[in-house]
């Protein structure tokens, strides 16, 4: 009786299962040349993905440091034991040794809610190095020596300093929070800094209207920046400088969410660039009325494009070929045939040359063909996945199932499933050709149960 009791208990938990193994490096291409070749490569990115969890190790940005490329990291990590969302790491490779160095952590419990909290780092260029910021979250810096320093700066009076929104004259726009709340931060001009031992100097305490929240202040002219900004929603706006008092002088762009997280923009040379998925435009500023005129569509179509640091160029896919676009002339300045790379993905732009995620590898190893469900479950592979994935779920008894796409914004994406089934394994198809790449949230819905799982589009 006790060998029956334990040959069922064991039973119950081989559930069936296949692991997902997915590795490759980065495609380097010149695109000031007119071809490239593939043996160019740099890095490895891997993905494992199966029914309990995945674990995602992709590259999301290059940067330029004492005359070395470094890559940027995200790494998404799952495990489904206790049915939550481990979190996300970010850090910086470095090709000549790659040894992935931690830099950065969102943990799964994170809410995203405040006005500086961040689910990817933003980066500011100072004298002595990059900065990666995601506010409330965490901070790091990056040297010019290439060495990875986190930001923890406290201060009795001015609190905790979690953000840096731009720099005004020699001097940079720092936030600090005593408790991290709405109405608890200070915004406080301080010194040029060395990130690596923080020690701000007669700060200058700056002052926004009333419930403004900066997050990129840029310098257009005399006393006249442009920033984004959090608002209970979000926007983009023109302000005018006057000593340590900042007013918002114009709205450009008005949104119902934080700034960054559906759009981006840069200021540069004279032009403002908005990049609203899908469409990017561009105008022009005149200084005689302090106001952004002449609107240039530059794209409006659905690719997923990246843009370097000053939005000067852009890359997408698009039918196997990859196309480089000159925002400056307002065309595209290369081309290429990349059929011969395979499943070719996520793309990577740093002057002049475009990375691209190539699979080499493979693997598909399946586990337990036989299930015995007793309980709820959810989950999808491949996770990360190109275009379709496979939901599998399983439920105990018969009933009603709904089985839907988010995304994470919490707006309905698809619904793939809303019938009565039988108790059981089951799967299902979600087909995202027409989806844009990102995060997207798959829930479970029974009359007893409410399950979801992340799932990661990469094109």
């Amino acid at each position: 009786m006790k060998n029956t009791a334990i040959l069922f208990f064991i039973m119950t938990l081989c559930v069936y299962s296949q692991t997902y193994y997915e590795e490759g490096n980065l495609v380097r291409i010149d695109f000031r040349q007119s071809e490239y070749s593939l043996s160019d490569t740099i890095c490895k990115w891997y993905s494992s993905s199966n029914e309990h969890g995945y674990d995602i190790f992709r590259f999301i940005d290059a940067i330029d440091v004492n005359s070395q490329t470094l890559f940027i990291y995200e790494e998404h990590f799952q495990e489904d034991v206790m049915g939550w969302w481990n979190g996300t790491y970010f850090g910086v490779v470095n090709p000549s040794e790659n040894e992935p160095e931690e830099m950065l952590f969102l943990p799964a419990w994170w809410d995203i809610f405040d006005v500086y909290d961040y689910s990817y780092p933003t980066k500011l260029k100072t004298e002595s190095g990059i900065l990666f910021m995601m506010g409330n979250v965490a901070n790091s810096f990056i040297s010019n020596n290439a060495e990875v320093f986190k930001i923890q700066y406290s201060d009795d009076s001015l609190g905790t300093l979690i953000y840096l929104a731009g720099k005004i004259d020699d001097k940079y726009l720092a936030v600090f929070s005593s408790d991290g709340g709405w109405d608890d931060y200070g915004f406080y001009l301080i010194d040029s800094l060395d990130f690596t031992d923080i020690n701000p100097n007669n700060p200058q305490q700056v002052f926004f209207p009333e419930g403004v929240f900066p997050h990129h202040l840029e310098h257009i002219s005399g006393n006249i920046f442009i920033s984004d900004y959090a608002a209970y929603g979000g926007g983009l706006g023109i302000f005018i400088r006057d000593g340590l008092i900042f007013y918002l002088y114009e709205n450009i762009f008005l949104t119902n969410i934080f700034p960054s997280m559906e759009y981006n923009w840069r200021y540069r040379n004279n032009y403002l660039y908005i990049n609203y998925h899908p469409t990017v435009r561009r105008y022009e500023f005149n200084s005689l009325d302090s106001s952004f005129t002449n609107e240039t569509i530059l794209f409006d179509f659905n690719y997923d494009m990246v843009f370097d640091d000053d939005f000067k160029y852009a890359a997408f896919i698009s039918n196997d070929s990859l196309f480089v676009f000159n925002t400056i002339v307002n065309d595209t300045i290369s081309y290429y045939d990349i059929s011969r790379i395979t499943s070719p993905s996520r793309l990577i732009i740093d002057s002049p040359y475009v990375y691209i995620h190539q699979l080499k590898k493979v693997t598909v190893v399946k586990e337990n063909d036989e299930a015995i469900v007793n309980e709820y479950s959810l989950s999808s592979y491949p996770n990360p996945f190109n275009a379709v994935t496979t939901i599998t779920y399983s439920i105990p008894e018969a009933g009603q199932v709904e089985i839907k796409i988010y995304d994470v914004l919490g707006r309905e994406v698809t619904t793939l499933k809303n019938e009565i089934e039988d108790a059981g394994k089951h799967k299902i198809n979600w087909d995202a050709n027409n989806t844009s790449s990102g995060i997207y949230i798959c829930t479970m819905k029974t009359e007893r149960k409410l399950m979801s799982t992340k799932l990661l589009l990469m094109k």
